[in-house]
C-alpha cells in the first residue's frame, strides 16, 4: 500500500504575540509544508508494517504511479514572509531531513518570475530506491504522464512589464 500525504503544521503569527524588547512582536513558528510518500506491507491487513517513508518539500501538486514506481510532485515557494534569504527545498528518509543537491536544483534563465520550485520524488517501492530533482520555476499547474515521460507546465512571461508591445485591457 502506497499513501501519498501532505504534512503541514498550524501557525498563528497573526494572533500570538511575545514580548520582544520594549515592544509586542508576532510569534514566528513556521514549518513548510511537504509531501511524503508512505510504503505500507498489508501482507496482514490487520496488522499494516510501515516499510518507508520518504518526503519532499511543498504542497502536493499530483502523484502517479508506473509499475513499482511512485512519483510526486510538489509546489514550494522560492521565499519566505520570515527572512531574507531562499530556503532550498529538503528532502526527507523515514525521520531525516537534508537539503536537495545543488546539481538537482534546476532553472531556466528564461523564466522571470521564478518564485517557486516544483520538486519531484521518484520511488521504487520494491526496492525502496529513490531520486528527486528540482526545478526553479513558476507554479506547476498541469501535470501529464505517459509510462515514459513526465510533463509538466507553468506559466512562463517573457515580456517586459514596461513593454508598449503588451496587450492590454485599456484602450
Amino acid at each position: 500500500l502506497v499513501v501519498v500525504a501532505s504534512l503541514s503544521q498550524s501557525y498563528y503569527y497573526l494572533w500570538d504575540y511575545a514580548l520582544d524588547g520594549e515592544r509586542i512582536a508576532p510569534v514566528v513558528d513556521y514549518h513548510p509544508p511537504r509531501t511524503i510518500i508512505g510504503v505500507f506491507d498489508i501482507t496482514e491487513p490487520e496488522a499494516p508494517e510501515l516499510e518507508r517513508v520518504l518526503g519532499v518539500s511543498g504542497y502536493p501538486t499530483a502523484a502517479r504511479m508506473v509499475e513499482d514506481r511512485v512519483y510526486v510532485v510538489a509546489n514550494s515557494y522560492s521565499w519566505s514572509y520570515y527572512s531574507d534569504t531562499i530556503d532550498i527545498p529538503e528532502i526527507w528518509v523515514d525521520d531525516e531531513a537534508s537539503d536537495m543537491e545543488p546539481g538537482k536544483i534546476h532553472y531556466d534563465p528564461e523564466t522571470q518570475d521564478s518564485y517557486s520550485f516544483i520538486n519531484l520524488l521518484a520511488v521504487d517501492i520494491s526496492s525502496g530506491d529513490y531520486d528527486y530533482e528540482s526545478i526553479v520555476s513558476g507554479y506547476a499547474s498541469t501535470i501529464y504522464m505517459t509510462p515514459g515521460s513526465l510533463y509538466l507546465t507553468f506559466e512562463k512571461w517573457l515580456g517586459d512589464w514596461s513593454s508598449t508591445t503588451r496587450r492590454s485591457a485599456r484602450p
